[in-house]
């Protein structure tokens, strides 16, 4: 189909923006629509997003103004819709797509990509939208290559580039082929580890590691390990930085002792009792960063010499479980009440203020991270198989799927020289696939730190975790995507103060640890010998990190074999066209409507002012590499930078603002109240830039009348520049969250950032599922039903219950994990059936490997018939 239109000059967005007012698009059109458009995104985003769509109708009429008035056309309707819900969102997709009945512009997600294509679905972009139009070649290459296509080879994923002299895409070292984009990413979004500030204050730090030498703070059940391995004295804190310990976890929240847990038959302490405790070398704070000592490469969008703290897997359990048990029995008074952690003791919490550690088992989206943070994923590339020893491959006619043995994996004997374990890079009996599961599941089984199987009594499995856990000040680590942003800035400070840290490492990278491993049998990791004197890299009058002090050299050489090492979850979803509407309007007066709508789709995903209006929106981080250098280093690049016009913890651009009297008195109505913060002075900088802004945002939710330009006219009239173009006519919002985007607001100081920018650059990597048509197969038996397979200690069950560690694999029947009995409450007889982690994983080779069988690759073939 040839080109039917030419792009004009891009009309001003001062323009735009004011046709779109005045045409009363925002507002939604009546009549019959041009276009629809149907995704999902949380109500926030809605917002959001109608706002970016209706302005795309404004400006792409501008462009082809003269078409459209020979037309007699004197605006472009589009209606848009969106579910709040994803998971049903692509369930009644389906749906709707086998009825003809779906929406012209659609979310696609990378999964039914070789679905859609084959079947015609959705539309390969490649010849509808104008490239020179729109730079694709600064996407992150992960993102675009989510939505690729070779239809000879019927293959998906592969990394692509757009060659401008053919017009097409190509294979990144420039092999031709005949490859789609079928859809464009509307992010390339991280799911991160992030943790609450708030827990880690200077004078938190002191008492964790009990400074003032109290006895009133010393712990129960933690040692210090002597240089032969041996137990030594009682431990006077919780957290020794640098040195190792020797950790026996109880349940904290039923008992005050370990001894009184150990009487109790607390299956924590049993567990802890039976392994003999646990080695740990914690090597910092979450959050802490130092120079690396490498300079930063300037061909690279993130900054090199920023490193950050990384724990390996059992450093942070035993943060987690240091953190929450110092929480519940040091921080109460006699009458119960936090001493430290103040923000607890609100009547908002009622009885409910116990801290926990992190809804670790959300799925099994924390899982991918660990997995790629030892090596491992639990699929092959093709994703086909789950199984090391063995993959599908297509046969030549491209009908079927033939099995066929991998002769070139070994296997290992770590387990034993009988177990069908691999060492492989992939698959649920690859050792390192093994160990990494262990340790998530060690997470909450042997230090009681994830909030849906802590050890609580007093509260229900539904009010544990969450979000509203998270954001209420309970729960100290959470996993944040991107798309969380828009809740987060609806949250005080006061409550969740927010940082980004790397997820954690294989226990390879261990300085020294001992723990209870797969097989349910004690371990030792790391090079290092036992630490009996903490390394010295901190200034503890500050705690911050001290580059001159002697133990720093050796403190640092052990982080940065960390840096590269860790990854974070990385998922997109892609706007795509319908191929039904070429259908149907392919030969009329339509037909304008394809590139149109193609062009829709790229003004959404991978226009430089809309990704910049997106990442000011909170809605997601930047899916062009060409701007991450200015989201990070904003305040070093002035006019010229794409976030000039940001405002984050650190302050705005210049690091000065000028406000007045008034202005000052005026947001210290809602900061001295709210956040116990009171302005003075009428020059701002840094910090103080920020709480100004946060008053303005959410006394404009609170009290605002009119539209926000007009409210921040009045009131706050120095945050005039901050405004965004998209935001600043909205009156009716849904929360303070869109306070913040109208005022570019983005809660994450530069190390955040960066590492933000880090994760889609290096340290991250697409979902292990990917490309299959349905999760079900991995999240069922993987995280669904963790709980009760493998979590040794249910809140469900009676105080005490245990099951039996069973060392050999079993067949075990999928549909029978609810049938799951306790065993005895002694802690002695032992039974039922539990598996450990070695055995549970083996055993579900076979079952799993059937489901992905019948879910993907039947689905692929029928696809393409």
């Amino acid at each position: 189909m040839k080109r039917l239109l030419k792009k004009v000059a891009v009309v001003s967005m001062a323009v735009v923006m004011s046709c779109a007012l005045c045409l009363g698009i925002f507002a939604g059109c009546s009549g019959k629509y041009d276009l629809t458009v149907w995704i999902f995104c949380s109500a926030n985003d809605a917002d959001t997003n109608n706002t970016l769509v209706q302005a795309w109708a404004a400006n792409y009429y501008e462009e082809n103004k003269a078409m459209f008035e020979e037309m007699g056309k004197e605006e472009i309707k589009v209606k848009f819709d969106y579910d709040i819900d994803s998971a049903a969102y692509f369930e009644l997709l389906q749906n709707k797509i086998a009825a003809d009945d779906a929406e012209d512009i659609i979310y696609v997600s990378p999964k039914y990509i070789k679905a859609y294509a084959a079947a015609g679905t959705t539309l390969d972009l490649t010849p509808y939208v104008d490239w020179d139009g729109y730079d694709v070649s600064n996407i992150y290459g992960g993102a675009i290559s989510s939505y690729a296509y070779n239809k000879a080879e019927k293959t998906v994923g592969m990394d692509v580039k757009y060659d401008a002299e053919s017009k097409k895409f190509v294979e990144s070292d420039g092999t031709a082929g005949d490859i789609g984009i079928y859809a464009l990413p509307k992010d390339y979004s991280s799911f991160a580890l992030a943790y609450n500030q708030n827990f880690f204050t200077n004078a938190l730090k002191d008492a964790y590691t009990n400074k003032s030498g109290s006895d009133s703070l010393k712990p129960s059940g933690v040692y210090y390990v002597d240089s032969d391995g041996g137990q030594g004295a009682a431990a006077d804190s919780y957290i020794t930085i640098g040195r190792t310990i020797r950790y026996y976890p109880f349940n904290f929240y039923r008992f005050n002792t370990y001894e009184d847990a150990l009487k109790g038959n607390d299956p924590v302490a049993k567990l802890a009792e039976m392994n003999g405790g646990y080695d740990v070398t914690i090597m910092g704070w979450p959050g802490d960063t130092y120079d690396t000592g490498l300079k930063d490469d300037p061909a690279t969008a993130y900054d090199e010499s920023i490193g950050y703290v990384v724990y390996s897997y059992a450093e942070y359990s035993a943060m987690t479980y240091a953190i929450c048990y110092f929480a519940q029995i040091a921080d109460r008074n006699a009458k119960g009440q936090h001493t430290l952690m103040t923000w607890l003791n609100d009547d908002y919490y009622g009885s409910n203020n116990y801290v926990y550690g992190n809804d670790q088992y959300e799925g099994t989206l924390y899982l991918t991270a660990w997995l790629l943070g030892n090596d491992v994923s639990i699929i092959n590339d093709t994703y086909t198989s789950v199984d090391a020893s063995y993959d599908y491959v297509l046969n030549s006619a491209g009908t079927a799927y033939e099995k066929q043995n991998n002769t070139d994996v070994k296997k290992s004997t770590k387990f034993g020289d009988d177990l069908n374990v691999y060492d492989s890079d992939y698959g649920v009996n690859s050792e390192k696939y093994i160990e990494a599961y262990a340790a998530f599941l060690a997470y909450g089984s042997d230090w009681n730190g994830n909030s849906y199987f802590a050890g609580n009594p007093n509260e229900s499995e539904s009010t544990r975790g969450g979000w509203g856990c998270f954001s209420q000040g309970r729960c100290v680590f959470y996993g944040l995507g991107t798309w969380d942003f828009q809740s987060l800035n609806s949250t005080s400070t006061k409550y969740l103060n927010l940082g980004i840290m790397p997820e954690p490492v294989s226990e390879d990278y261990a300085v020294f640890s001992r723990i209870k491993n797969a097989a349910y049998k004690s371990e030792t990791y790391g090079t290092d010998e036992v630490t009996t004197e903490a390394y010295n890299m901190y200034d503890e009058s500050t705690w911050t990190i001290d580059e001159s002090k002697t133990g720093f050299a050796n403190w640092s050489a052990n982080e940065n074999a960390r840096q590269n090492e860790w990854f974070a979850r990385m998922d997109t979803v892609g706007y795509g066209v319908n191929g039904s509407l070429a259908k149907e309007v392919t030969g009329t007066d339509d037909e304008w409507k394809i590139e149109a709508a193609a062009d829709l789709c790229a003004w959404m995903t991978i226009g430089e002012d809309i990704q910049v209006a997106l990442t000011y929106s909170g809605a997601q981080f930047s899916s062009r590499a060409d701007q991450a250098d200015d989201y990070i280093a904003y305040q070093t690049l002035g006019d010229d930078g794409a976030f000039n016009a940001m405002l984050t913890p650190e302050g705005n651009a210049a690091n000065s603002l000028t406000v007045t009297a008034a202005e000052v008195a005026k947001a210290n109505t809602y900061l001295t109240d709210t956040l116990g913060i009171t302005l003075s002075g009428t020059t701002l900088t840094g910090n103080d830039i920020w709480q100004f802004a946060v008053a303005a945002a959410n006394l404009f939710y609170l009290e605002g009348s009119g539209t926000v330009e007009e409210w921040i006219n009045t009131n706050f009239p120095a945050l005039k520049p901050y405004l965004n173009q998209y935001f600043k006519g909205l009156s009716k919002i849904e929360g303070v969250a869109m306070s913040y985007k109208a005022l570019n607001m983005i809660p994450l100081d530069t190390a955040s950032r960066n590492l933000q920018v880090r994760m889609p650059a290096v340290n991250g990597a697409a979902d292990s599922c990917t490309y299959t048509y349905s999760g079900t197969w991995y999240d069922t038996p993987f995280g669904d039903n963790k709980g009760k397979a493998l979590i040794t200690y249910n809140i469900n069950k009676a105080p005490g219950a245990f099951s039996i560690l069973n060392k050999d694999a079993v067949s075990f029947d999928l549909s029978k994990l609810a049938d799951i009995k306790e065993g005895g409450a002694d802690g002695k007889n032992w039974s039922g059936t539990y598996y450990t982690p070695l055995a549970f994983s083996l055993t579900l080779v076979e079952s799993v490997s059937s489901v992905l069988l019948n879910q993907s690759l039947n689905a692929e073939l029928a696809a393409t018939k």
